[in-house]
């Protein structure tokens, strides 16, 4: 019986493991402690925890081994911080009052329908046989470290570089306070890169479009222009394949009015929530999470 699952803080071992890789034996040690320490609240009779206690012990030790030769190249993974991501990014784009309610009214969010967790799912399942068809040895920037996203930009630049030539899925980025994370960031050359942004439908369309410009726009700033080799937007074709499109030269006229976005997205962040009336905007281009939160208040005035 696996009734020790919960005891397993994995969010740590990974942080744990990837810090210890980047040398940063301090935050791997606090990581690892804080493992052992969820694990040793486990009281059943199941062997696994304490093996697994015994692993990590062992790593710690190691560590604090590590430590003793002061003359190990020590590289930061560091924390950082943002304020918009490119779905909220999106979300303002179709209304304000649903930017805001995201970031700060999170519990008012109706949750997804079967039918939306299902076209998440197609959709995942897309990225997944883009990824492997294509990309095999790419690295998960995700699965390596779990939830644990204020660190996936240090992590990321440490991968990008210590490799000449290295595809990474999930690589994320922050700039002008905005957090992206990319579906495959394949880097071909010294800080030369090509970009993929897959998705399943069929077509382009003005949310894609919305998407796939504030992603340029970050990789732009993050990169500059020249290290843009491609910049691809991946369809799902007839064949249930994917089609790749280089948008670069349409997104380098989609990006003029970001910065006043990103201005005007952050100063409804900071002040009140906003006064909006429901409208088709609640309906496109998708059905906003905060509809039944807005009749609700319709209903009490």
């Amino acid at each position: 019986m696996n009734d020790y699952i919960k005891f397993i803080d994995s969010n740590s071992i990974k942080l744990g493991k990837i810090a210890f890789e980047m040398k940063d034996y301090n935050l791997s040690l606090i990581n690892y402690k804080k493992a052992v320490k969820k694990l040793r609240q486990y009281k059943g009779k199941n062997t696994y925890p304490l093996h697994l206690i015994g692993l990590l012990e062992n790593k710690i030790n190691a560590i604090q081994e590590e430590e003793k030769n002061k003359s190990t190249t020590k590289q930061k993974l560091d924390y950082q911080n943002w304020n918009l991501s490119k779905s909220s990014f999106v979300k303002g784009k179709q209304c304000v009052k649903y930017l805001y309610l995201d970031k700060h009214k999170k519990k008012e969010r109706t949750p997804p329908s079967e039918k939306t967790l299902a076209l998440f799912e197609k959709g995942h399942q897309f990225e997944d046989f883009f990824r492997e068809q294509n990309f095999e040895n790419g690295i998960n920037v995700k699965e390596n470290l779990g939830f644990n996203f204020g660190y996936f930009p240090s992590y990321t630049d440490f991968l990008l570089e210590k490799n000449t030539q290295i595809t990474l899925f999930e690589a994320t980025f922050i700039e002008s306070d905005i957090l992206i994370m990319c579906d495959v960031v394949d880097k071909i050359g010294e800080n030369l890169y090509d970009f993929y942004e897959i998705k399943s439908h069929t077509h382009m369309q003005e949310v894609i479009w919305n998407d796939l410009a504030i992603q340029y726009f970050i990789c732009k700033q993050r990169f500059g222009e020249k290290a843009i080799n491609t910049f691809n937007v991946v369809l799902r074709d007839e064949n249930n394949e994917g089609k790749i499109i280089d948008a670069k030269d349409e997104l380098e006229g989609r990006i003029g009015n970001i910065n006043s976005l990103i201005k005007k997205f952050k100063t409804i962040l900071e002040n009140d929530e906003p006064k909006i009336e429901m409208g088709e905007h609640c309906l496109s281009p998708y059905k906003c999470d905060f509809m039944e939160y807005c009749e609700k208040l319709k209903v009490d005035l």
